[in-house]
């Protein structure tokens, strides 16, 4: 359906990955997952101005590939979301890294289930750092994760004020 969640979440590695594909599954989704490392390349592919106006570059990506909702990590600094003009800056609190492997990936999927549950977006961008932050004080990239985030979601589900997308 015309309104459903379709996200990429980018994961540029190495060379395995051309501008044709990439730009192929961005006029496919809605929602972009990125991180500061892969912003610079998206910029020169797109040629989006500003070198280290990040702002700047998330808002022609979302303007020009029709985004509803771009997700900027940023590792330890948090992480910057994007939707409809409005932006959410979070900054991350600090954490003992055991192993970083699946924070980017638990934060996406934080992020989806916020925007299914249509969470607030300061709300979604916390709750999404703190799943990642959660990851990365875990061995493993599949840690079990505590009680709190499905209550946290489960509250969000049960009526609390939400924001369409």
């Amino acid at each position: 359906p015309a309104q459903a969640l379709r996200v990429f979440d980018i994961n540029l590695r190495q060379h395995y990955y051309s501008c044709d594909l990439i730009e192929r599954s961005l006029h496919l989704a809605n929602v972009l997952k990125l991180n500061d490392d892969e912003l610079p390349i998206l910029a020169e592919m797109f040629d989006l101005t500003g070198s280290a106006a990040q702002q700047h570059q998330i808002e022609q990506l979302a303007l020009s590939f029709n985004l509803r909702v771009v997700a900027l990590t940023r590792g330890q600094r948090g992480s910057l979301l994007y939707q409809d003009g409005r932006w959410s800056d979070c900054t991350s609190r600090s954490v003992e890294v055991v192993d970083t492997v699946g924070a980017g990936d638990s934060f996406t999927a934080a992020l989806v289930l916020g925007l299914l549950q249509e969470m607030d977006l300061d709300g979604i961008n916390r709750l999404a750092n703190e799943v990642a932050r959660y990851v990365c004080s875990q061995a493993g990239a599949t840690p079990r994760m505590p009680q709190e985030f499905a209550e946290t979601f489960r509250t969000a589900r049960s009526g609390l004020p939400r924001r369409n997308l």
